[in-house]
This record gives C-alpha cells, structure tokens and sequence, in this order.
C-alpha cells in the first residue's frame, strides 16, 4: 500500500514538536489527509502539495466529545491506513507539575486509543 494513503492524526500540532511533524508530512508523499488537532486553536497548517487535505480540530484529548470529530474524520475516509502521532502525549514524568500534565497527557492518550483507535480494527 502506498504511503500517501494514510490519514495521519497529529496531536499537540500548535507545539515545537507538533509543528515539526506537520512539516515531516507536508509534501504528500507520506500521508492524503491530516487531522490536526491540539487544545488551541493557535496553530498554523505549512504550505502543502496539492495531494494533501487537512482538518483542524481544536480539541481537548481528555474530553470524549472533542474527539468525536476525530473519529468520525478517520471512520468516513477512504484511506485504508490510520497513523497517530500522539505528539500531546510526550511529558517529562518528573516535572514539577506532573500532576497538571497527566490529565492532558497520560487520560488524554488513554482516550484518544478508545475514542479513535479502537474503532478502526
């Protein structure tokens, strides 16, 4: 199967490392559409080939119902192959405010698996 028929998920897209990976899948080679999604909506989408869809979903990883748009978008294509980079789930278990980056982090990837994943197999 080619690669660039592949939806990929980007979580965390507003950050350094968010930002980074769009840029990775900005050519079209690797992937037809992207959803990407952070919890704000401060973030911009690099210009692309034209063989690249986006969505930008403003979304809350720990919260079921930001992610249903996120479902539905990788359920109703028609790509055969579903890549998620969990850059939101990236943290250092021993900052200081661990308690404060668990919620998004650690809840919002176990969310992500149920709401997202889990359907597609």
């Amino acid at each position: 199967m080619p690669d660039q028929n592949r939806i990929v998920i980007i979580t965390g897209a507003a950050g350094q490392t968010g930002r980074q990976a769009l840029l990775e899948y900005a050519d079209g080679a690797k992937a037809s559409h992207i959803v990407a999604t952070d919890i704000t909506p401060n973030f911009t989408i690099p210009r692309s080939s034209a063989n690249l869809s986006y969505s930008v979903i403003q979304a809350d990883l720990a919260n079921p119902q930001d992610l249903e748009p996120i479902a539905e978008i990788a359920k109703g294509r028609s790509e055969e192959e579903v890549l998620i980079l969990s850059i939101g789930a990236v943290f250092r278990y021993t900052a200081p405010d661990f308690m404060f980056l668990y919620q998004p982090n650690v809840l919002g990837q176990k969310t992500l698996v149920e709401k997202v994943a889990l359907p597609l197999m």
